[in-house]
């Protein structure tokens, strides 16, 4: 299984076709220290139960008028301001290129560990919708007072935004707008009542391989789009998938994402423990498209084990990430693979945990 061949005999994700198959955070800096929610599989911030993402009252629309991005995540459009300046952080004003929406904030959907997700409605035609909402400012713990957050991290939130702005594929949430108040930052974002394919494993626990090609396939054209346009996602998971009620699937969360063309892909380690790449934990190279299909192929194990990939490495789970990190770094093979799996998905598994990223199969030869 460490390597992986040019071709594949019937894939599992186009109904026997021949072929192969491939493999999305909302915070900044290394996910490898996430909560102990998201290191078991729980939903990250775009992603709890019912949760997707949508628009907002006087928002800056997708409309036609957004800023696009130069190709170099972070540093787009805006006359060469920053970040803090774009969005008027701190001074009351407001960005507003597009037509203005009305939405009316409700329930929490989910939380992460710096964005937190919101349904939403938009009062003049109805429509729900998801409101991602990242703070600007946060409470000092020795004064009690409010301080803004450092430049870094609204720098962070204004890559995402940048990005989600250029993406357009049926299997990739949908960006609708933002909207920037005093000290919070709004993404308006299409909705997905399904939740998560996390939520929907604990709801109904693991699925079966008719579910799981249907979900596989769905995400992996949702990558290639990524990657057809030098994006990496760098952190798939269940809980960044999210589902409608009619079984679409649909990437979530941009915000560990960044484009090819970024020098600062080089030795980064980006992405949730049990998930990651073995090259990415050891940062000994360029994350490169191979550490996304790896990542494919432990949500596939996720599907259909219903637990975190590396679950049976050992018993009960590991005890914290540093733990699974260190571990996964040391691996010199993928997961375990549930023996009952269809030769079929034994061979897309093998295909996806080639140790050496250069031999993993893309995806658009998975969806050959």
């Amino acid at each position: 299984s460490d390597s992986a061949s040019a071709s594949l005999s019937p894939s599992p994700l186009n109904g026997g076709k021949a072929g192969t198959v491939a493999g999305g955070g909302g915070g900044s800096g290394v996910r490898a220290t996430a909560t102990p929610a998201a290191d078991a599989g729980g939903d990250s911030s775009s992603s709890g139960d019912g949760s997707a993402q949508g628009e907002g009252a006087g928002a800056d629309t997708n409309s036609g008028n957004s800023t696009n991005s130069n190709g170099n995540n972070g540093n787009s459009g805006g006359g060469g301001l920053t970040a803090r300046e774009r969005w008027g952080v701190g001074d009351g004003s407001q960005t507003n290129r597009g037509e203005a929406m009305r939405v009316k904030k409700g329930q929490q959907l989910g939380k992460g560990s710096f964005g937190t997700v919101y349904m939403g409605l938009m009062l003049d035609t109805g429509k729900l919708i998801a409101i991602k909402q990242f703070p600007t400012v946060e409470r000092d713990k020795d004064s009690g007072v409010m301080v803004q957050l450092p430049d870094e991290v609204i720098v962070k939130v204004d890559e995402e935004i940048d990005l989600m702005k250029e993406l357009k594929h049926d299997n990739i949430v949908q960006y609708l707008g933002m909207k920037r108040e005093e000290e919070v930052v709004s993404i308006y974002l299409e909705y997905m009542p399904g939740g998560s394919i996390s939520s929907m494993l604990r709801k109904f626990g693991k699925f079966n391989e008719t579910i799981i090609k249907s979900y596989t396939r769905q995400m992996v054209l949702g990558l290639s789009y990524l990657h057809e346009h030098e994006i990496l996602h760098r952190d798939i998971k269940g809980a960044n998938l999210l589902i409608d009620t009619n079984g679409n699937i649909k990437l979530a969360d941009f915000g560990a994402s960044i484009k090819l063309s970024v020098d600062a892909v080089q030795g980064q380690m980006v992405g949730t423990p049990y998930w990651m790449a073995p090259e990415v934990i050891r940062q000994n190279g360029k994350n490169t498209e191979g550490a996304d299909m790896w990542s494919v192929g432990c949500t596939v194990l996720e599907m259909a084990t219903g637990k975190p990939p590396w679950w049976a490495a050992k018993k009960g789970g590991f005890e914290n990430s540093i733990q699974a990190l260190y571990y996964i770094g040391k691996c010199k093979q993928g997961p375990p693979v549930p023996p009952n799996m269809s030769a079929e998905f034994q061979e897309l598994l093998d295909l996806c945990f080639a140790m050496d990223p250069a031999d993993r199969a893309n995806s658009a030869t998975l969806l050959e």
